[in-house]
């Protein structure tokens, strides 16, 4: 369980520090989550990162973060080789 949690709070931190170092905001995740279909809001998205909420709702939105903050970079990084 403990592991679980470490796991978790990694991601979590991952999440926000791909965010901060993209320049993105939370704002841009929660639109990329909707587009995605999966609802949040802002308030709900700063509970999650700042693991006041857990559940596995949050677990499934950071899961969703993360695959969205790769596929960001992975495209930012081809856009700036193209160019």
């Amino acid at each position: 369980m403990e592991e679980q949690m470490n796991a978790m709070k990694n991601a979590r931190e991952t999440v926000l520090w791909k965010l901060q170092k993209n320049n993105l905001s939370q704002t841009w995740l929660v639109n990329r989550l909707e587009e995605r279909g999966l609802p949040a809001s802002k308030f709900n998205v700063s509970d999650i990162l700042r693991g006041v909420r857990r559940s596995s709702p949050a677990d499934e939105f950071i899961q969703k973060s993360l695959e969205i903050m790769d596929s960001y970079e992975k495209w930012h990084d081809g856009f700036v080789q193209n160019n």
